[in-house]
């Protein structure tokens, strides 16, 4: 009687012990066919030339990314996927509806601010996480001095971090350029500007130079007068200069790509 009880539990410890197997296989197949599917569509969405389509197709994606998310949720690839659909979305959309809200109305322009600064910042929470995967002092060394921060990246990143921390540094000037004015965004700034100068050195092309193409901007927006700096000016030239050598692709590139 025992011996035929204990054949029972055996059995049914197989069973249960396949049932978990075969569901955890099939939800890792999932996993890896739905990063491949959203890697084609977010390609897909940016060389949509139909705005309209490309906008409802560009939610749809991101919404099937953070179902993956949740089903996987330390996937570096499929946070670093959700890292550039949030501050591509919020760059090729939800900044127009920011522009469109400028002209209407103060209050609408304010609440509209607001979502671009969130999106970015979503953003942001997924590439950090992801970069907190291989590097866990990231944080510290980001919140750290200016000083601490350019030797944490120059010590501690390499082109395996290449899209993390690319895309973390997009959502984190897209963030910075949509929130309220504070002194210590000129920190963050400063900080940004550091990042951009390892991307370059990892590799100035990726993205169509897009590292170049940051620190183009931020040279180009410094608050001091040209005749009181005038490297600033120079630097700005020769960092637009180098974005056109890096990026061949550049006169033919998207305005959501640029």
């Amino acid at each position: 009687m025992f011996r035929g009880r204990s054949l029972v539990l055996k059995a049914a410890a197989c069973a249960l012990l396949l049932i978990v197997t075969v569901s955890c296989s099939t939800r890792t197949m999932m996993v890896r066919g739905g990063k491949d599917l959203a890697t084609f569509g977010l390609e897909t969405f940016e060389d949509e030339p139909d705005f309209e389509l490309g906008k409802v197709a560009s939610f749809s994606n991101l919404k099937a990314l953070e179902a993956l998310h949740r089903a996987s949720p330390q996937d570096r690839e499929i946070l670093v996927l959700l890292a550039r659909s949030f501050g591509s979305v919020a760059l090729a959309f939800i900044e127009d509806d920011m522009e469109e809200a400028r002209r209407i109305d103060e209050q609408q322009f304010d609440t509209a601010r607001r979502r671009v600064a969130d999106f970015y910042g979503r953003g942001l929470e997924h590439a950090e996480r992801a970069l907190t995967l291989d590097h866990p002092g990231f944080v510290a060394a980001a919140g750290g001095s200016y000083e601490a921060w350019e030797s944490y990246l120059a010590s501690e990143t390499d082109s395996d971090d290449l899209e993390a921390l690319f895309w973390y540094a997009f959502n984190l000037g897209g963030r910075l350029n949509a929130s309220d004015p504070d002194p210590e965004r000129l920190v963050e700034i400063a900080k940004l500007q550091v990042l951009a100068q390892r991307l370059a050195k990892i590799d100035e092309t990726y993205f169509f130079a897009g590292a170049r193409l940051i620190m183009g901007v931020l040279n180009a927006s410094t608050p001091l007068p040209w005749a009181a700096r005038w490297p600033a000016p120079l630097r700005t030239l020769s960092g637009f200069l180098r974005l056109r050598t890096a990026s061949s692709c550049l006169p033919r590139c998207s305005t959501l790509a640029i």
